[in-house]
């Protein structure tokens, strides 16, 4: 079987002919990073790998941090047919909404769970405290009896305990009663946060569920925090979709191909350098260490390269670097690129130096390229409002891209007819159709 390719642009060869940049699929299953400012293309080089992932054939699970990925719905030829498109809002109800404790059952995910459910309480307890300890134990106790573990469950739990020691000592010793009923009341009161109902309605974060697709259709499953604007909430949400990729991983065969892909686009806070350790660093590193053998393919995209941990992108094989602003920026790419490739580090930085917007250097072990990114098939119109994705995802994207293109059509025939007859009437009709085609735009 011949190995799929992936074009991501073109490059002028000294010749002055222009010459595809295309990779092997399977070499992102040695992972990627993309880095470069604001205005360098970022954006239009994950979605346009994102096209190439589905003319392919391959599965992409996009982590959304910014907005600009839901551009990738605003397709306009048969690519957007082959599309299985969800959107998931977690936290909101602008897309899917996401019951975000429903993998709570999930034992790999017991210590994460009760570790950000605190965050959100605004109680400290790290994984060695009493509350911390008393709650896991409550949650692990109930998933070994085989019993119903809903955040419901475990409240009563913590008000009526079904264990009578804690560890080698008596509860009431370690926990007192008076210390628990400060807990139930502070996890009833997030419980009964408006707020907070979001987090408990929608479809499960369940990773084989969300691939299930009909027949010739690739899923392109986005899941979107740019609304959440609290970082606790955000790492929180991230965290939990991190855990449950994790631990589906595990559970896929052994291969050497690109079975699926991952792809998070600007990471701030998530893989933050040591010694900052929020809830999304560590399933994030387990899966850029491991996640080779199972055919998972992470790709991991930053403006900021000071926002990485080193250890995280020393795993990554495939370099893809736009423009840097800053000197240290590009000294800490050039230092990340050659430690995990053989590549010359003053050549590396003097190819980093001379970039132009949608230009990249491409840096793998086996050498290096400087392109331009391919245009994507989708309309790149930059981060989107939930009104947007509401009307878009509600009215149904296959609908709003034909509403799209009917305004587009309107708008050519007016301007074609003012070119042959410039009257103001011809003109006024020029002018409603832009109009009309930029309130679609904006949501109105």
């Amino acid at each position: 079987m011949s190995e799929n390719i992936f074009n991501l642009g073109v490059r002028t060869g000294p010749d002055g002919q222009i010459h595809k940049v295309a990779l092997k699929a399977s070499a992102l299953t040695t992972h990627g990073v993309i880095v470069g400012a604001t205005g360098s293309g970022k954006s239009g080089l994950i979605i346009g790998m994102v096209e190439e992932l589905v003319r392919m054939g391959i599965p992409s699970l996009l982590i959304d941090i910014k907005g600009d990925i839901a551009n990738v719905a605003l397709q306009d030829n048969e690519l957007r047919d082959k599309m299985a498109l969800r959107f998931l809002t977690p936290g909101g109800n602008h897309g899917e909404a996401v019951n975000i404790f429903s993998g709570i059952e999930n034992p790999d995910r017991v210590t994460s769970t009760v570790t950000t459910l605190f965050k959100l309480m605004g109680t400290k307890a790290d994984v060695t405290s009493t509350q911390h300890t008393f709650l896991s134990t409550i949650i692990q106790n109930r998933l070994r009896a085989k019993l119903p573990c809903t955040i419901v469950d475990v409240l009563n739990d913590v008000g009526q305990p079904p264990i009578e020691y804690l560890g080698m000592l008596e509860l009431d010793e370690v926990f007192p009663k008076a210390s628990r009923g400060k807990l139930m009341a502070k996890l009833n009161n997030l419980l009964a946060a408006p707020s907070f109902q979001a987090w408990r309605e929608g479809v499960a974060i369940d990773i084989p569920k969300l691939l299930e697709c009909e027949p010739n259709k690739v899923p392109v499953i986005i899941y979107s925090v740019a609304h959440l604007v609290d970082d606790s909430e955000r790492n929180f949400a991230i965290s939990m979709f991190l855990e449950e990729m994790l631990s589906w991983m595990r559970q896929q065969p052994g291969t050497s191909h690109l079975k699926t892909c991952l792809l998070l686009d600007e990471m701030y806070g998530v893989m933050p350098p040591h010694p900052a350790n929020p809830p999304t660093k560590r399933p994030l590193l387990t899966m850029l260490k491991q996640a080779r053998a199972h055919g998972l393919g992470i790709v991991i995209c930053s403006q900021n390269p000071m926002d990485l941990d080193y250890k995280g992108m020393s795993n990554a094989q495939t370099w893809l670097v736009g423009r840097l602003q800053t000197q240290n920026d590009r000294a800490r790419v050039v230092n990340g690129i050659c430690s995990a490739t053989p590549a010359d580090n003053r050549a590396v930085e003097a190819s980093i130096a001379r970039l132009q917007p949608r230009e990249f250097l491409l840096v793998r072990p086996s050498g290096t390229a400087i392109f331009k990114s391919r245009d994507c098939s989708a309309e790149l119109r930059g981060p989107m409002s939930p009104m947007e994705i509401r009307k878009l995802f509600s009215m149904g994207v296959a609908e709003q891209v034909m509403s799209l293109q009917l305004l587009k059509l309107k708008l050519e025939e007016a301007r074609a007819t003012f070119e042959r007859q410039q009257t103001d009437t011809n003109w006024s009709r020029v002018e409603e159709a832009q109009k009309a085609l930029d309130n679609h735009k904006e949501g109105g």
